[in-house]
């Protein structure tokens, strides 16, 4: 757009995706307008309309635009996806984790997620939208994510601060990428 404008709804707005092509901003309010159970909201960019999804925190949009990935405000261990249109909101299978985030895989079948074994510390996991997860990253090393382009690979910035490169099948060591040492070729 020509001009910057203000996309904020009420108190705690925090946005938690944006459409490839930029018509949909998918956020939430977790602050007082929010309520104990939080509020998901859907902006649409084209004519500047804003939808109330349901309660939860929104997590991501699905790459075909017909869901939205959601976590429960008090239920950290259910996933669940919220048609766009019309229809019921699905649950996802339980896994036994614990969710901090979670974010589509560009192919709209997987996800990752940043969650936690009852007791452990947190970790990068790969899952299936209708499987079982497989953790990708040691405990304890995960900031600032970014999932390649052909899903293959997974780069964050580790708690030490060095910049690393995991597969997302959960085979094979992660790689510590070298001070000046180019991303193209590693992505």
């Amino acid at each position: 757009e020509p001009e910057q404008r203000k996309l904020t709804w009420h108190d705690w707005t925090r946005v938690a995706d944006i459409s490839r092509d930029g018509q949909l901003i998918l956020f939430d309010e977790t602050g007082v307008a929010g309520g104990a159970e939080y509020l998901m909201y859907l902006h649409r960019t084209a004519d500047r309309s804003t939808v109330r999804l349901g309660n939860g925190l929104a997590m991501a949009l699905a790459p075909d635009g017909k869901h939205v990935l959601a976590l429960g405000a008090h239920d950290r261990y259910r996933l669940r996806l919220m048609p766009l249109s019309e229809g019921a909101a699905t649950d996802l299978p339980l896994t036994g984790l614990e969710y901090q985030w979670a974010r589509y895989f560009p192919d709209g079948r997987r996800l990752l997620a940043l969650a936690n074994e009852p007791g452990q510390p947190l970790r990068l996991y790969v899952q299936a939208l209708d499987g079982k997860p497989v953790a990708v990253t040691p405990p304890g090393t995960v900031r600032n994510i970014a999932i390649s382009p052909d899903g293959e690979t997974v780069a964050l910035l580790a708690a030490d601060g060095e910049l690393m490169l995991y597969p997302t099948t959960g085979q094979g060591a992660g790689r510590m990428v070298q001070a000046g040492e180019p991303l193209a070729p590693l992505l």
